[in-house]
């Protein structure tokens, strides 16, 4: 379109202009897309990060919890026998357990794992002994 009037080049300027918005916006939502993928990204990563730690703080104070509720490594055996699990577990939880506002067997059951592991790698060795 030939130009031949100020309003025909008033109009062409803000079709130009309108055009330069149009593409402008465009542009815009693109990068607020990116923007949020990568917040996203971000926000994921450090839930995970923090997953991690949370994770590692939690087995931490699962160990030491059960360190400071149990007695030292307390015998399997009496009178030449193996002594149930059962029983064992009740000898060999200790006071500190109680301050956590739990019973003995609230805190066994809760960490029956940690029991059955040390239980069992004592009665080991003392079957070795046996032998």
């Amino acid at each position: 379109m030939e130009i031949k009037t100020c309003e025909q080049y008033v109009l062409n300027q803000l079709m130009d202009t309108e055009n330069e918005v149009y593409v402008l916006s465009a542009e815009i939502d693109e990068f607020e897309a990116r923007c949020a993928k990568l917040e996203a990204e971000l926000k994921a990563r450090d839930e995970r990060d923090a997953s991690k730690v949370e994770h590692e703080i939690r087995k931490e104070g699962r160990a030491k919890l059960y360190r400071d509720g149990t007695g030292y490594r307390t015998s399997v055996s009496r009178g030449g026998s193996l002594i149930p699990f059962e029983d064992w577990c009740m000898e060999h939880v200790g006071y500190p357990s109680q301050r956590c506002g739990i019973t003995k067997t609230e805190f066994i059951a809760y960490f029956e794992p940690e029991f059955r592991a040390e239980y069992e790698e004592l009665a080991e060795e003392w079957k070795a002994e046996q032998e």
